[in-house]
């Protein structure tokens, strides 16, 4: 609702603020989450594909599901948004920065909190490959007193 009515008929006067600019991407970063969540089951893989969890009506695969992971790790950007709002108001009631000013500074916060949902999004994705591959290479005999389990090929850890 309040991405077409930022982007519906009036939206060169609304666009014009940038409270209302920070506000239309906090939206569509909650809307694609909103989407990810609401599309679990097809997104997730279904019964005999690597990566399948139970989930029942499941059709994904596993470029689906870490499309769906991409756009879950988006949320984050909610909330840095809504960070960059509140400093928005901070600056501008409490400090008196008029929006001239706030103008030259707001495509670099756009672009840094962009960025960093982009590199925190792959570091994640990074870091839980990192992990099953650390499991897979001790193996089990090397080491009788170290308890960790064998990953199998589907990324599910056997507990048992």
């Amino acid at each position: 609702m309040i991405i077409y009515c930022m982007l519906g008929p009036g939206r060169q006067t609304k666009l014009r603020k940038p409270h209302h600019r920070i506000l239309l991407a906090m939206s569509i970063y909650d809307f694609l989450y909103s989407l990810a969540k609401a599309w679990t089951f097809l997104l997730t893989p279904r019964a005999g594909q690597p990566g399948a969890m139970g989930v029942p009506g499941a059709l994904g695969n596993m470029a689906t599901c870490r499309l769906q992971g991409f756009f879950i790790e988006t949320a984050h950007a909610t909330g840095a948004y809504n960070s960059l709002l509140s400093i928005y108001f901070w600056l501008s009631i409490c400090r008196g920065v008029k929006n001239e000013r706030w103008e030259k500074f707001e495509p670099f916060a756009h672009a840094l909190l962009s960025a960093s949902q982009s590199l925190e999004s792959q570091l994640n994705s990074s870091i839980q490959r990192l992990a099953f591959v650390s499991l897979r290479v001790i193996p089990r005999a090397a080491n009788r007193h170290l308890v960790l389990p064998h990953v199998n090929d589907d990324h599910r850890i056997p507990w048992g």
